[in-house]
């Protein structure tokens, strides 16, 4: 594991590979931390008129904002009124780790763009 970026609140690592999980982040602040994400979604097949099956782009993903101590039915509601994915984690769920599927892999992105852009280069799936 690789640490990317640290602070008082949480650390974020690379496992340095693309299978399985791709990176983890482990909660340090008392507080649970819940983290908002804009994501663009696209066709699966863009060729077909009436597609009915829709994708998460990895690279599109954003972070949008992070909210300390907020609960389930908060978190739930505020990410449907502004069509938000989120996911929740406190110090007692120790780490949680980013799979290898387009839309963990677009958070684990986002995080990095968002707090340590120049590590992107350590990435090589990036």
């Amino acid at each position: 594991m690789m640490t990317l970026f640290e602070n008082e609140n949480f650390r974020l690592e690379s496992t340095g590979h693309d299978y399985d999980f791709v990176g983890t982040l482990e909660v340090k602040s008392e507080k649970p931390l819940t983290f908002f994400f804009n994501e663009e979604l696209h066709p699966l097949d863009p060729e077909e008129e009436d597609c009915d099956v829709w994708v998460v782009s990895e690279d599109e993903s954003e972070l949008v904002e992070i909210s300390e101590d907020m609960d389930e039915e908060e978190a739930r509601d505020y990410a449907s009124l502004n069509n938000y994915s989120y996911f929740t984690q406190s110090k007692d769920d120790k780490w949680m780790g980013f799979l290898s599927c387009c839309r963990e892999r677009g958070w684990f992105l986002a995080l990095i763009k968002n707090y340590c852009p120049k590590q992107l280069e350590n990435i090589a799936w990036a």
